[in-house]
């Protein structure tokens, strides 16, 4: 990793009788949802391409990341599966999703 990337935890949750959730906790209430885990994981970088577009838009910068720890202990849900994706912030683009890599449970 450089120092034109960005690393940041995202996780799959779910409740009894509802669809999986994939998010980027630090992104606030960025998600998408899928009917397996790999469709909700598959959802996620549409939702991440949006969520950057919109901060673009808006003239805000990306959050701070935080460590896996920090952000797994912030939720309530259960959590499926936790995994780092990684975000381009190369000064001359647009931030843009770039890697993902699982840590399942």
């Amino acid at each position: 990793m450089d120092r034109t990337t960005r690393r940041y935890v995202a996780v799959i949750m779910k409740e009894p009788d509802a669809p999986y959730v994939a998010t980027v906790p630090d992104f606030g209430a960025m998600l998408t949802t899928g009917d397996t885990v790999e469709e909700a994981k598959a959802n996620l970088p549409d939702a991440v391409a949006t969520y950057l577009e919109g901060i673009g838009t808006d003239g805000r910068n990306l959050p701070e990341s935080r460590s896996r720890r920090a952000v797994l202990a912030s939720i309530d849900e259960a959590v499926v599966e936790d995994y780092v994706i990684e975000i381009d912030v190369t000064p001359e683009s647009k931030p843009s999703f770039t890697e993902q890599n699982s840590l399942r449970r």
